[in-house]
């Protein structure tokens, strides 16, 4: 995987790719989308190399690549490059000044600034030579450090405010709207020199304002600004009037701090669609203005998610044609890179960056299905889904797929992570997909992936008769029942079918009554024991492995059972003697109309009369023989039959307690 990165650094939007897998980033738009500090882009060159410094004489036809134009888009507002070594600023006529500027009065006053680090300790000085400032109603040269929205601004300048100032003139010292120095003058004094000193104490900044009438004397302070915070910081001129055409002339701008011969481009997020196996290799093209030294490093941070970046940042690589990447493999990747020179006359320059690893290839995908993997499925409709691919990080374009053939790159084809499968014939089927690496991995596949299933939408066969213990509609005293069933699945679509999974039945007096659908016998024999008397309908379906389900079979039975169906070896009482708390339990064969249990002592009174459970099978109570003394009780158990006779038990109970 070959990455050029003629402006990787930094943005991921304009991307060419080659046939050979190779990336390109190679206009000059790409390197203005960097995020650049105290670095410019030269747009003829399409590279990136450090600025100039900040100081202007104000002596050239135009200004250093530094200075921007403040408001150069209001009639009125112009500069003059021509006047004596100095620069001109000709304000427009403002209805509002910067006395107090809010969000419903912006200035437009004519105005230079540029953008400086406020990290750095520094000075700035200029010279303001002369003006057009007279006594009138409003008018204003300043020179100052702002934050970008002006919110936060301070400045010290020259003023004319004729309903405040009778004397004409005024001199001050201020922020957005609170004058901190305010002195009055009949006339001004040219030049005038102000100095701004700034002092970086993290995350604040220490400005102090300073001025002079001439170069021999000393600086004096007009005024310290405390802890003041900034976004970012400007610096500049401005002149502002409510006349038209008034001007203000700078001789110089100085800067003194730390010059600017390093700078920093960083990148953002770069996707490189897997995660890269393989050593990486780093490579660049550059114009150095000294042999002797490195002055471009480039560093890496890798990460898993493009969010999480908890790798240390790994370098420095200064071999531009060709430095071993020391960053983890992963699949996000992002660059530092640092421009520096002590030679202020030059400047090393950025063309491109290029990086490369081995070419990956997706996994094979994993699949998963509406029908189940190996199982059966009563539709001839189904959908597939794929995931899995791109967990070793290449990112997936699509995947060819194939129903019961082998499959590759001429067979069907999805960019999509599923695909629908109409009208399949009954039978066993296999899909077979392989997952394609996108264009950032020269769109390698995966090995192949394969998942079986089976169709069958045929209805079983009616359950048959095979035996059974009673003769349909025919009475009889059994009320046990037991039948054997004939079932087989259909074949006269294909053989290949599912087979009975098992079947559901019913034993019900209610003649319209459906079976349902659950599987609740597996094999062919049922028995049901202790039927009351009455007309019966055994109803039966089968049901096959894939869920299909036969036509309902019916059967009828007419019980007549004229035996007791309380079982007497089937009751029970424990523990017997007891200290009071005991359990009966008792069986019937069939379902009674009503249990009756009486409690009576050896006279053969009844102190107590409960109901007991009156369904076939095993029936239990519990009872507690509290507050009786010591001695022989007994339990009656009668069972009210549904023919209207009556079966009776009577068992002797023992309470002991010490």
């Amino acid at each position: 995987m070959k990455i050029v990165i003629k402006s990787i650094l930094f943005f991921i939007f304009a991307i060419n790719v080659m046939a050979n897998g190779i990336w390109l980033w190679d206009t000059k738009e790409d390197w203005e989308k960097l995020t650049l500090f105290d670095c410019n882009t030269d747009s003829q060159k399409g590279s990136v190399k450090i600025l100039n410094t900040f100081s202007d004489d104000f002596n050239l036809q135009q200004l250093n690549s530094f200075w921007n134009f403040g408001f150069v888009d209001v009639p009125g507002n112009t500069f003059n490059f021509q006047v004596a070594g100095c620069i001109r600023l000709i304000s427009y006529p403002s209805e509002y000044g910067w006395w107090c500027i809010n969000k419903n009065q912006e200035p437009q006053e004519s105005l230079i600034y540029q953008l400086i680090n406020k990290k750095n300790n520094f000075e700035i000085e200029t010279c303001l030579k002369n003006s057009s400032l007279y006594h009138h109603p409003w008018g204003g040269i300043i020179f100052f450090i702002s934050d970008e929205d002006k919110t936060n601004t301070y400045r010290i300048g020259y003023g004319s405010r004729q309903y405040e100032v009778p004397q004409g003139f005024c001199f001050y010292c201020r922020d957005i709207c609170y004058d901190y120095i305010y002195w009055s003058y009949y006339s001004l004094t040219y030049p005038v020199y102000f100095k701004i000193k700034n002092e970086y104490n993290e995350p604040y900044n220490n400005l102090t304002f300073y001025y002079r009438y001439n170069t021999t004397t000393a600086w004096t302070q007009a005024y310290r600004f405390e802890n003041k915070s900034f976004k970012k910081m400007f610096i500049g001129m401005a002149r502002g009037d409510t006349e038209p055409n008034q001007w203000a002339d700078f001789d110089y701008f100085y800067y003194y701090g730390p010059v600017t011969r390093r700078a920093e481009i960083n990148s953002g997020t770069i996707d490189l669609g897997s995660e890269p196996v393989g050593q990486g290799i780093i490579r660049w093209v550059q114009n150095l203005p000294d042999l002797s030294t490195h002055p471009i490093e480039f560093y890496t941070q890798t990460s898993d998610d493009g969010n999480v970046w908890s790798e240390e940042w790994k370098g420095p690589y200064t071999n531009n044609n060709g430095s071993n990447i020391l960053s983890t493999n992963r699949r996000y990747i992002r660059f530092k890179g640092i421009l520096k020179t002590n030679d202020e006359r030059w400047s090393p320059e950025l063309h491109r960056l290029e990086i490369e690893y081995p070419l990956a290839a997706p996994n094979a995908p994993v699949i998963t299905g509406t029908v189940k993997e190996g199982e059966w499925a009563n539709t001839t409709n189904a959908k597939f889904y794929f995931t899995g691919a791109d967990s070793n990080g290449v990112t997936v374009a699509g995947y060819y797929y194939s129903i019961d053939e082998e499959v590759n790159t001429r067979s069907m084809y999805t960019n999509a992570s599923y695909v629908s499968i109409t009208n399949m014939a009954e039978g066993q089927h296999k899909i077979s997909v392989i997952a394609q690496a996108d264009y950032r991995n020269n769109s390698l596949c995966s090995g192949k992936s394969e998942y079986e299933f089976n169709v069958d939408v045929t209805n079983p066969k009616v359950p048959e008769v095979k035996s059974c213990s009673h003769k349909q509609c025919e009475e009889t005293e059994n009320n046990n029942f037991e039948i054997e069933l004939i079932l087989e699945d259909d074949k006269k679509n294909t053989t290949n079918v599912s087979g009975i999974g098992g079947i559901s039945y019913k034993l019900t007096r209610d003649e319209k009554e459906e079976v349902d659908e659950t599987i609740e016998e597996e094999g062919n024999k049922i028995r049901i024991s202790g039927i009351d008397n009455g007309v019966w309908y055994f109803k039966v379906r089968a049901i096959d492995r894939a869920g299909n389900k036969s036509e309902e079979m019916r059967y009828c039975i007419k019980i007549n059972y004229k035996g007791e169906i309380l079982a007497r070896g089937g009751v029970k009482i424990y523990p017997n003697p007891t200290k009071g708390r005991f359990k009966i339990r008792y069986e019937l064969t069939g379902e009674a109309e009503r249990v009756r249990i009486m409690i009576k002592d050896s006279g053969g009174r009844t102190f107590k009369e409960i109901e007991g459970g009156v369904k076939a099978g095993e029936n239990e109570i519990e009872e507690e023989l509290n507050g009786l003394a010591n001695g022989v009780y007994f339990v009656k158990i009668v069972v009210e039959r549904k023919d209207g006779k009556e079966d009776k038990i009577v068992k002797k109970v023992v309470v002991y307690r010490r």
